[in-house]
Parts: C-alpha cells; sequence; structure tokens
C-alpha cells in the first residue's frame, strides 16, 4: 500500500466509517463526518464496503453504500479527502449495493 493509499484509508476510517450498527439502528462509533452527511438519511451511506488505489498519482476510491440515495456519500468523500493536501486527483465511484443508484466523478484537491 503507498503512503497515499494509507493516508486516504486511514481518514476514510476515521472520519466516514462506523463500528458496528446498534440496537436503536443507528452507527457505533460513527466518524464525524458521516454523522454530518448520514444523520439526516437515516445513515443510508454507511459503507458496504470501500476501497482505495493509487495508480500512477492518482487516487481511486470504491465506496458502496447500503441503501440509495447516494449523493451525500460523494460530499462525505469529497470532505474526507480534502484533508489530504493539495494538488491529488481523486476519482470516486460512489454506487448502493442493489445497484439502484451509481456516481462516477472526479476532482483534484485544492484545484
Amino acid at each position: 500500500m503507498t503512503d497515499l493509499e494509507k493516508s486516504a484509508a486511514r481518514i476514510i476510517d476515521k472520519r466516514c466509517s462506523y463500528d458496528s450498527m446498534g440496537l436503536s439502528g443507528e452507527p457505533n462509533n460513527p466518524g464525524d463526518l458521516l454523522v454530518k452527511y448520514g444523520k439526516d438519511c437515516n445513515y443510508s451511506i454507511r459503507d458496504k464496503e470501500w476501497g482505495v488505489e493509487e495508480k500512477n498519482g492518482e487516487l481511486y476510491i470504491e465506496w458502496m453504500t447500503q441503501n440509495t440515495p447516494i449523493e451525500k456519500a460523494k460530499d462525505m468523500l469529497k470532505e474526507a479527502m480534502g484533508t489530504l493536501g493539495n494538488g491529488v486527483k481523486v476519482n470516486l465511484h460512489v454506487y448502493d449495493r442493489d445497484d439502484e443508484e451509481s456516481s462516477t466523478t472526479s476532482f483534484i484537491i485544492g484545484g
């Protein structure tokens, strides 16, 4: 795993993920961005699976949500990656586990 992949994975794990689902139907120990973007959509954007890969200096992130809608997941991940540093190109693919919605976007941090 490259340093960029490790940094991105740490940020996602800390700010966008959670430990488990609680009996109340809310995530246990959710990251601050998962709360910010997920609270008003019943945490539908929480991860089912995710991965980070660096190819040719660009970062590729795959994020599978539990349910739709997925837009808030994109916003959450964009904000999270903003802390990586300027100039990194991020290619983001967000989709739900039932293949009802899918979105791919690219952006340059700080650009």
